[in-house]
């Protein structure tokens, strides 16, 4: 192996992991915001149970959380999280059984 060729190797190496290393580091993309009031008529098409709730005071601002607690095809049920109309997590939230209310 020529001097040449180690080197250029070892540059395309160290590219490939700095791209790796960014793709793996960069921000996550923001979801659109959704209005509150599709959110809750999405969740109740689907048979699922929806709750919000406003946090904060005027000092820090106010935030909206809201939730949408549903069962998939499989029966499984799961909770979509949301703050401000921006979707932000899915959790399984139980097994089997009606969704609670």
């Amino acid at each position: 192996m020529t001097k040449q060729f180690r080197v250029t190797s070892l540059i395309g190496a160290g590219a490939v992991s700095l791209g790796a290393l960014m793709a793996a580091t960069a921000p996550i993309a923001h979801a659109e915001k959704i209005p509150e009031n599709t959110i809750r008529a999405e969740c109740q098409d689907v048979g699922g149970s929806y709750n919000t709730v406003v946090k904060g005071n005027k000092s820090i601002g106010f935030t909206r959380f809201s939730t949408c607690t549903y069962r998939d095809s499989k029966g499984n049920q799961y909770t979509d999280f949301y703050a401000d109309g921006e979707w932000y997590s899915e959790r399984p939230t139980g097994g089997a059984g009606p969704v609670p209310a």
